[in-house]
């Protein structure tokens, strides 16, 4: 909007051109870390997100393991010691 001409600069484009993932990533990673009880669930969940993109698993694959491993870890935190 400010720029007239078409930018060269290969810094800029290159800062341009990641700076979604970068305000997604900003905007998204505090609310991961207080949208479930326990940081140990959040952080397990952030594991296993990470590990599979790492390795090019789809989005809907990786959504739905950070999601399993969250609740798995959870219901162990809280309700295992429970039954014991």
């Amino acid at each position: 909007v400010l720029v007239k001409k078409k930018i060269k600069n290969r810094f800029v484009l290159s800062f341009l051109h990641y700076m979604p993932y970068a305000v997604l990533t900003v905007m998204t990673t505090p609310a991961m870390f207080h949208a479930t009880g326990s940081i140990w669930s959040a952080l397990a969940g952030f594991a296993v997100g990470v590990l599979l993109a790492y390795f090019e698993k789809s989005l809907v694959t990786v959504a739905i393991c950070s999601a399993g491993t969250v609740l798995a870890v959870d219901l162990c935190i809280n309700y295992i010691p429970l039954l014991l």
